[in-house]
């Protein structure tokens, strides 16, 4: 059994004979009922057993496992650890442990220690000697197989602490001269390992005369060099060394200040803690040594509060020293609290006490790195102090200020980085030979790899080596300065003892190396194996950098492994750290427990008094979310204001998502006092925080609080965080309350946002729907915003360009120039006229686009007729001026005779045709004959050649022309009217035909299709037929125009089947061929390709006359092809099924719709919906 076994050492159970049974028995029932009575019974029964000295060894370890399991009960657990650890002595004294009773006695220790509280100062004796609480446990734990000595974990390791010892320079000999002079050696310099074997060969020294020869200050000495091993040694020897002061306490009675200053660097607060609490119940005559160690040990914590707590007491007391004023000016000035310092040193100077030397120095540090962070510092208390003022202090007290003042002064400046002062006062400090100090070449080593001067760094090396402490700083400096693989020639690591230093040197050149990036594991295998595991302890810093670095080079998730596994060997954390932790979790996949990291944070900061602190805007704004989402608002309101309380800069606060939890939640007295607070200080807020608020003001605010609020944005540079919508919705607010000042400075502030150009798009359309008077203002301000203004206009009309309401900003954009007597360059009017034509394009495109736009036709009209000419000496591009004489030709009337004047008046411009034919399509278009023919005369006394396609053009013109039917009545006399204006287009178009043939040119289908469709127009049909012959006679063949205008010529005249002779001999060689012997008009029908344009003149001749199911059968063979008509065919057949009340046939068609990817405009939805609703209502009716 593995219980029957120590470690390596076979157990033989024997048998239990009647006093064990007897004891076992009782230990069973005990385990039951725990009454105290029977409790102490056992411990006698126990202890006469042990008198018997055989007893103990018959003892079984089943028997003791249970009766350490009921003494762990008593009340007292001071009492109860104490027997325990008795009860272990003498088991040891007769045979080894077994494996359960280690486990039993450790798994008990750690219950006492987790749950007790305050142990009992009930006075316990073990072995005849007084055992203190806290003590007790650590004998039960030394007694229960204490753990390996991290200094000689290796096998070998404590003949070769022995053999270094006597091998290396100045080498020891052996016990308390041995210890001594390895004492007064500098730590760098010496073994721990060799430290430790020496003083624990005079301890173990079964005569005790050595221990005896140890004096108090051997002891100090000892507990102050534990205080260099790293925090797992050091501990570990500490702990030795108080039950080793127990058991002889003659040797080293006052033990407790060293022991909590020593516990305090290395991390272990609670051990300084629990000295400091031994020392408070000892008698001391004089307890001011121990609340100044205490004091100081909390300060080393970053525990300032607490420090200067007890501090105070001393100095009400009468008790502290210029030294120790000196001591915890130095610890606020590490900790950059400049402005504790000066009030300290204040007070110094108050109460009459000489200050030190180094205290002024530490002053001058202080004052070369002393800021206000965030103007955080109430009024009237001092932030800094002028140097020339503690110069003054120090020669009132009898001081020069040497090299090591000006030192002091150097160090402010690099921790601050304020390299310029930095390196004035070093060159000063050269120029007048004042570098004899060693500390001068170590700053400025610091200096020089902080700011990555490589040359600089590594000649400035060579010199600090010389001093063997500086070793640590070099190799720090050179790895910072990126010249890491300098340092084996700079520094021989080899002539350096194995401590603690040289393993932070060694773990500081493995960050560095090049195969950290490409395994990041390795480093923290490193740390783990070669460090920790060998007695070292890696320091804050490096920790911290150990896992910034895997981070970078392995993830996040690799570096939050990294630090919970060191974390859990044993290695202390630090503030630092703890923010770098927090920064990992919050973004990992286990958000949640950043909470937990965070509470530890707090309770450092809370006790702590930092000058300054750095933690992540991004990181602080994720966190408040956390503690909003799962811990509520109150949770997260009582987080942030003991943020604020901290040294951190306004910036990085968490305001934002505080705004954002109270503007949706409507909780408006809070929002409004957050609010004033930030604008009160002017800090700047997040994105998302300003948007929401933002659009909270425009809903329930004014236009002044509004503007107010973008003016804060303005002054802390944030403006350009605001969305689109937010300036849009500010700009309709200002314009219902006629806030024109306010409108103003808005617009200017907007314009000189860079990179902001769509945000003219989205305020423009929001604003012309409250006011296109207020655009026009807002182009205006706008333009005069900038000293340039043309680039305004560009950005502008850019900007705007998708916009419906572009036209006005156009047109605005030009009036705004030309009042301000500013020429618009080409490029200007480009973008204008583009934007007016298109807006005008609109109007006749699809029915959804022109009911979405609101400007009217007359205003752009106006628009064009003011800008054409000057846009056109400016050199309008030639589509544009095409698309300006369309819309002015069709535009009224006498619209023409305005265009062919503007192109009279560019002179001898070389006119493009198409100028003449866009004034002839703007005819057509409004139904001015008279306006075609003055533009035929016009291009021929301009000498315009004519050519076939302009014929063609001009035919299409009087073709497709649009009759005043407004104007006609709506009688026999109106009808009258229109078909004698269709006949005149048709001569028109007769005549061109003539006049073609006159100057020889060429006849193609084209011209043939514009005089079928002028036929159709005049209902001229016979003339149509006797075209279409002329057309064959001539040579010329059908096409698909042709084709499908002679279709329409039969559909008019009713003549379906004459249609459906040309439709079905298109396209088939068989039937055209077959019809063409009765009439030859059908020749070379089957060359033409048959497209959807003609089966939707049958389907829609099917569809008009109630043929519906001759239409969808038509309809489904053309889909069958492949082909599908234009909406208006689907919209026309929908129709008529719909009146029909086809609903099979309805859905049919739909389907087809679907299969054939029919893009379904404005009319044909109104189509399905109304035969919806009808469908809806009728079965209704049905119902009731």
């Amino acid at each position: 059994m593995r219980g029957n076994q120590s470690a390596g050492i076979a157990y033989h159970k024997k048998p239990v004979d009647q006093d064990e049974q007897r004891l076992l028995d009782e230990l069973r029932l005990l385990s039951q009922t725990g009454a105290l009575a029977q409790r102490e019974a056992v411990w006698g029964m126990y202890r006469r057993i042990v008198e018997d000295g055989a007893g103990i060894s018959a003892i079984q370890p089943e028997t003791m496992i249970c009766m350490f399991e009921v003494v762990s009960r008593d009340d007292d657990s001071t009492r109860a650890l104490a027997r325990m650890s008795e009860a272990l002595g003498h088991i040891k004294s007769h045979r080894p442990l077994t494996e359960d009773e280690i486990a039993s006695v450790r798994r008990i220790c750690s219950d006492i220690e987790a749950c007790r509280g305050p142990l009992s100062c009930t006075p316990v004796l073990i072995k005849g000697k007084p055992l203190a609480a806290a003590d007790a446990c650590g004998a039960a734990r030394q007694e229960v197989a204490a753990p390996r000595d991290p200094l000689l974990w290796n096998a070998s390791a404590a003949e070769s602490a022995t053999a270094s010892s006597h091998s290396r320079a100045g080498a020891f000999s052996s016990g308390i001269e041995a210890l001594r002079q390895a004492l007064a050696s500098e730590p760098i310099a010496t073994d721990p390992a060799a430290v430790w074997h020496a003083y624990r060969g005079i301890v173990d020294d079964e005569s005790g005369e050595q221990v005896r020869l140890l004096t108090k200050e051997d002891m100090t000495r000892l507990v102050s060099y534990c205080g260099t091993m790293g925090a797992v040694s050091g501990k570990y020897c500490l702990a030795r060394i108080e039950i080793d002061a127990i058991a002889n306490p003659a040797v080293f009675p006052s033990r407790h200040a060293v022991l909590i200053s020593t516990y305090a660097q290395l991390g272990s607060l609670e051990n300084s803690r629990r000295c400091y609490q031994d020392a408070l119940r000892s008698e001391y005559r004089d307890s001011t040594r121990i609340d100044w160690s205490m004091c100081v040990a909390l300060f080393r914590s970053s525990r300032q509060r607490e420090g200067r707590a007890i501090f105070d007491k001393l100095v009400e007391a009468g008790t502290a020293t210029s030294q120790m004023h000196s001591i915890l000016l130095t610890e606020y000035t590490i900790m950059h609290n400049t402005r504790a310092a000066f009030a300290l040193f204040d007070d110094m100077r108050r109460r009459g006490i000489k200050p030190e030397y180094r205290a002024f120095c530490t002053l001058a540090t202080a004052c070369s790195l002393s800021k206000d962070v965030g103007g955080r510092y109430k009024k009237g208390s001092r932030s800094s102090m002028q140097l020339d003022e503690i110069i003054a202090g120090m020669k009132s007290w009898g001081y020069t200020p040497d090299a090591r003042f000006f030192v002091a002064v150097l160090k402010g400046y690099h921790r601050s980085n304020q390299h310029g002062m930095f390196s004035g006062l070093a060159a000063r400090l050269k120029a007048h030979s004042l570098n004899t100090d060693a500390d001068l070449d170590c700053i400025m080593l610091e200096n020089a790899a902080a700011r990555k001067q490589k040359e600089p760094a590594a000649t400035l090396a060579k010199i600090a080596i010389q001093a063997p402490h500086n070793m640590p700083k070099v190799v720090k400096a050179l790895c910072s300065a990126g010249q890491s693989s300098m340092v084996p020639s700079i520094v021989d690591l080899g002539q350096y003892p194995t401590n603690n230093a040289l393993a932070n040197a060694r773990l500081e050149l493995e960050i560095y190396k090049p195969e950290t990036a490409a395994c990041p594991q390795g480093l923290v295998e490193y740390v783990a194996t070669d460090v920790i595991q060998r007695g070292f302890t890696p320091s804050f810093r490096l920790f911290r950098d150990v896992v910034t670095r895997v981070w970078l080079y392995g993830g996040r998730d690799l570096a939050i492994d990294a630090y919970e596994r060191l974390s859990a060997m044993g290695v202390p954390t630090s503030v630092g750290l703890l923010s770098t932790a927090l920064r990992l979790y919050i973004n990992s996949s286990t958000p949640l427990k950043a909470l937990s990291v965070f509470d530890e944070l707090r309770s450092r900061l809370e006790a702590a008094d930092f000058g300054s602190l750095c933690l992540h805007a991004r990181t602080l704004d994720t966190l408040m979310k956390l503690l909003i989402e799962n811990r509520g608002i109150e949770a997260a309101q009582e987080s942030f204001d003991f943020l604020l309380e901290m040294p951190l800069s306004r910036q990085t606060l968490p305001y934002g998502p505080l705004i954002e939890y109270y503007v949706n939640h409507r909780l408006a007295k809070r929002s409004r006092s957050i609010i004033s607070h930030v604008v009160q200080y002017s800090i700047p807020l997040p994105a998302r925080a300003i948007n929401v608020y933002c659009r909270h003001l425009a809903q329930e605010s004014t236009a002044t609080d509004f503007a107010n609020f973008l003016r804060y944005l303005a002054r802390t540079n944030t403006l350009d965080k605001a969305a689109d919508d937010v300036f849009g919705a500010f700009f309709v607010v200002c314009a219902a309350e006629s806030k024109a000042f306010d409108f103003e400075w808005a617009v200017k502030a907007l314009a000189t946002l860079r990179g902001r150009g769509t945000v003219w798009r989205v305020v423009v359309d929001l604003l012309a729907e409250q006011s296109t008077r207020a655009l026009t203002l807002l182009v205006r301000a706008a333009l005069g915003s900038k000293e340039s203004a043309s680039k305004m206009a560009l950005e502008l009309l850019s900007s705007t360009r998708l916009s419906p309401w572009c036209a006005v900003v156009a047109d605005s954009v030009l009036l705004a120039l030309r009042d301000a007597n500013i020429a618009p360059s080409r490029r200007i009017y480009d973008i204008a006229i583009l934007a007016i034509t298109k807006t005008w394009a609109a109007h006749f495109g699809p029915s959804g686009q022109a009911a979405k736009n609101r400007v009217s036709q007359s205003l752009l009209a106006e628009s064009l007729e003011r800008n054409v000419y000057g846009a056109m000496k400016a050199g309008l591009s030639p589509p544009l001026v095409t698309s300006t004489l369309l819309i002015l030709s069709s535009s009224s009337p006498t619209g023409y005779i305005q265009c062919l004047d503007l192109l009279k008046a560019m002179g001898d411009v070389d006119h493009d045709v198409r100028f003449y034919g866009a004034i002839a399509k703007g005819c057509s278009r409004y139904g001015s004959v008279a306006g075609i023919d003055a533009v035929m005369e016009a291009m021929r006394k301009r000498g315009i050649a004519a050519t076939t396609k302009l014929f063609t053009g001009i035919m299409s013109c009087y073709v497709n022309i649009a009759p005043p039917v407004s104007s006609l009545p709506e009688d026999a006399e109106g009808l009258e009217i229109t078909a004698q204006f269709y006949t005149t287009c048709l001569a028109k178009v007769l005549s061109l035909s003539k006049e073609l043939e006159y100057q020889g040119l060429p006849t193609n289908q084209a011209v043939y299709a514009m005089l079928l469709q002028a036929c159709i127009n005049a209902k001229r049909y016979d003339h149509a037929e006797n075209l279409i012959d002329e057309m064959l006679d001539r040579g010329i063949e059908h096409n698909s125009a042709t084709a499908y205008l002679w279709m329409r010529v039969r559909i008019a005249q009713s003549d379906i089947r004459g249609a459906m002779d040309v439709f079905s001999a298109i396209g088939d060689g068989t039937r055209c061929a077959a019809l063409a012997h009765k009439s030859p008009r059908f020749r070379g029908l089957a060359e033409v390709k048959r497209g959807p344009k003609h089966f939707a003149a049958i389907i829609h001749y099917y569809a008009s006359n109630g043929k519906c199911s001759d239409a969808v059968a038509l309809m489904t063979a053309m889909h069958r092809l492949g082909m599908k008509a234009d909406a208006w065919l689907y919209t026309s057949v929908l129709r008529q099924l719909a009146e029909a009340d086809h609903r099979e046939m309805f859905v049919h068609v739909m389907k087809q719709m679907a299969g054939a990817q029919v893009a379904i405009d404005g009319q044909l939805m109104d189509v399905i919906r109304a035969y919806a609703a009808q469908r809806h209502e009728g079965s209704s009716g049905e119902q009731s």
